[in-house]
């Protein structure tokens, strides 16, 4: 055979067994974004970068609940040591404040530049943030470290994205299941961890923020060593980074964020620091309502190229109604969670161990609820249990209407019913949230706004139930109270101070001619007009119930051939390795 046709049939072998191996690398590689499940290798969901991921995102759960759920109880305990100081009471609040904002930065910067850096760094902050607050010398130093807190969890609540991504559609409700029960030990319990080790280590408080440090250090690890989701040339194949930043909404980031901060500010002050009429309380959600009208109206008309927040989403009824429904959820809980306690107080002779452990009804079995409503609806329809949620949720929490100093059991069976129905609800409407969109690409824009939204429609919720709460406490008081009073044989001049007692905020000793035959009927008048005023909180959460239930009603449906989408897949630089440079145009 002659030397020219050897050569030639060894280049043919060769070429042939290089494709071969190209081929074989391409389907041992899936898609970057938009893969299909039978795509995907064998052993994919096995494999160490997706259980790596899986408990990067476990941890990182269990740290930004903790965050709050253990810190927000302990805020007297810190007082007393670092105070007193009457700002103490923004640890709370800077923490919901600036995480009500982040959630849709985070989002957002992740569908258009990828999320692996956003990710490490938001846990990175975290256990900075706690390192600063177990090292605490002011309150002021523990505000900053609930500021940085309430930023990085964004990150660390936002699983809804980062595994909703990562899975096929068909899967992402039993994927969110076990993902909301690594919240349960905190977010249900989290009070009781953070009294345990105040009172049993010799750190104190400060032992929680080493508790959180620890988790967020891991996290951080698992996260670098594991997490490698779709880079920004993935995600943008014929635009530079340069190009990206240059196109990025810059002033629509300005204009929300600082708007929806400020105007939620103005509504968890208001009745609460400062009067509704005081400017410290006007200004803000005036300021904060005109700035994100200005917002809108910038994403509308300002010829954006990257917009910071598609207006297009808003087109989608669907997911309109499911992140209306998961806010209106979260607003019947938070509210919930503040007057709970208060009517316990109120109406019952409840104290120590048995009052903590009924106050922490609502956090535990709303996570309870989540979990168990994740795994209901991998099952059976989700928009059946959606719809079984929201109706049953709101007439057991509306039952609990009937509450008054006799009927204890009956209203704690009632609410504990009611917050598992409310949490299958806020599970399947938040899953719901990032299957509803038309385009999986936008998961971190529309779940990060999902995030947002829940935060800023529960803000109005707790205003809502805060207001009837005080209005007909300011009215109904004067009316049982005084009459029943005088009548056991109180002089008038003492009526005054005996409602002060009565409400906590002042002694028994305090009162002249005060018996307890007198303490004893002008406690059950007050608890007359106390059940009244819970009374007309909890009709008042049948009306946003009414509103989630109609929102419900028009909840999605993932046909069977979109099951098994997958949003995005995980690599470890093989997709990366090799790419071109992209030379950035002038535009």
């Amino acid at each position: 055979m002659a030397p020219e046709k050897v050569e030639i049939i060894e280049m043919s072998v060769n070429q042939t067994e290089q494709l071969e191996e190209e081929s074989h690398r391409y389907q041992e590689q899936p898609p970057a974004r938009l893969a299909q499940d039978d795509e995907l290798p064998p052993g994919y969901f096995r494999s160490k970068l997706f259980i790596g991921t899986y408990f990067a995102v476990a941890v990182s759960v269990l740290a930004g609940t903790g965050s709050f759920a253990i810190i927000a109880p302990l805020l007297n305990t810190i007082n007393n040591e670092l105070g007193p100081d009457a700002n103490v009471v923004w640890i709370g609040y800077t923490y919901t404040l600036c995480s009500a904002c982040a959630y849709v930065l985070i989002g957002r910067l992740g569908d258009l530049f990828g999320r692996r850096y956003l990710f490490i760094g938001g846990n990175f902050l975290s256990m900075i943030g706690a390192i600063i607050g177990s090292r605490a010398k002011s309150v002021n130093m523990v505000i900053g470290a609930m500021t940085i807190l309430g930023v990085a969890s964004s990150t660390q609540i936002s699983f809804q994205i980062i595994m909703g991504e990562l899975v096929p559609l068909g899967k992402r409700f039993i994927v969110m299941a076990t993902m909301f029960s690594w919240a349960i030990p905190f977010g249900g319990f989290g009070a009781g961890f953070g009294l345990t080790l105040t009172l049993h280590t010799a750190s104190g408080w400060r032992s929680c923020f080493y508790l959180l440090a620890a988790l967020d250090a891991l996290a951080t690890v698992l996260f670098v060593l594991f997490y490698y989701p779709p880079t920004f040339h993935d995600i943008e194949k014929d635009k530079s980074k340069m190009r990206a930043l240059r196109e990025f909404d810059y002033l629509g980031l300005i204009l929300f964020t600082g708007g929806f901060f400020v105007l939620l500010m103005g509504l968890s002050e208001g009745g609460a620091k400062y009067p509704w009429d005081s400017v410290a309380v006007i200004a803000p959600i005036i300021v904060g309502f005109f700035s994100i009208i200005a917002f809108v109206f910038w994403e509308i008309y300002g010829n954006l190229k990257a917009p910071y927040m598609p207006m297009h989403l808003f087109k989608n009824w669907r997911w309109v109604c499911m992140i209306t429904c998961l806010g209106i959820g979260a607003a019947q809980f938070y509210a919930m969670a503040l007057v709970w306690p208060q009517m316990i107080q109120a109406l019952w002779p409840v104290t120590g161990d048995k009052y903590a452990w009924m106050s922490a009804t609502t956090g535990g079995c709303l996570i309870v609820g989540q979990a168990f409503g994740g795994f209901l609806a991998s099952k059976v329809s989700p928009r059946l249990i959606l719809l079984t949620g929201t109706f049953a949720g709101t007439a057991f929490i509306g039952g609990a209407a009937c509450a008054n100093e006799y009927n204890q059991t009956t209203v704690l069976v009632l609410v504990v019913i009611g917050f598992l129905l409310v949490g299958i609800q806020e599970a399947v409407c938040g899953t719901f949230a990032t299957m509803a969109l038309r385009d999986q690409r936008e998961i971190g824009t529309g779940g990060g706004l999902a995030g947002s939204a829940r935060s800023g429609i529960s803000a109005i919720g707790s205003v809502a139930y805060g207001s009837v709460l005080r209005n007909t406490l300011s009215e109904q008081i004067p009316k049982y109270v005084p009459a029943a009073a005088i009548k056991a044989g109180l002089p008038k001049t003492e009526v005054a101070q005996l409602i002060q007692v009565l409400t906590g905020k002042a002694k028994a000793a305090t009162v002249a001619g005060l018996t307890p035959e007198i303490l004893t009927t002008a406690t059950h008048a007050y608890r007359q007009a106390a059940s009244i005023a819970f009374r007309n909180v909890l009709l008042t959460s049948v009306a946003f119930g009414c509103v989630s239930i109609v929102c419900a009603w028009f909840a999605p449906t993932i046909g069977k051939e979109k099951h098994g989408i997958v949003a995005g897949t995980l690599h470890k630089g093989e997709r990366g390795e090799e790419e071109v440079e992209v030379h950035d145009e002038k535009v």
